[in-house]
């Protein structure tokens, strides 16, 4: 009995780590994708934008609740926060979501 109730603990704490990993990946998934669209037009890298419009319409949209929220958050706050860098780092933060915009094959 005692065997058989740690099992069942240990798959429920098992279930819910998963769980907790899948909705990290989306948060951060999520993020990346923010970022790298809501800076295209502040960096001057320039997205498809039939591409944006099937990546969100099939990646985005299927999100959880919470990543959706995070996605519409990072791309809205791309623009001011890029007016606030310095030279030397919007150049890395351009670079670096533009690289981000590559990889999610919105270019």
């Amino acid at each position: 009995m005692i065997a058989r109730v740690g099992f069942l603990a240990v798959a429920m704490l098992s279930a819910s780590s998963a769980t907790y990993a899948g909705e990290a990946e989306e948060f951060l998934f999520a993020t990346e994708a923010g970022q790298a669209i809501g800076s295209s037009d502040a960096c001057g890298y320039k997205l498809d934008a039939s591409k944006v419009a099937t990546f969100t319409e099939t990646r985005i949209a299927n999100l959880g609740q919470m990543a959706r929220m995070n996605f519409s958050s990072a791309s809205s706050i791309q623009p001011d926060s890029i007016g606030t860098m310095t030279e030397t780092q919007k150049v890395s933060h351009c670079a670096l979501n533009q690289a981000l915009a590559k990889k999610l094959e919105l270019l």
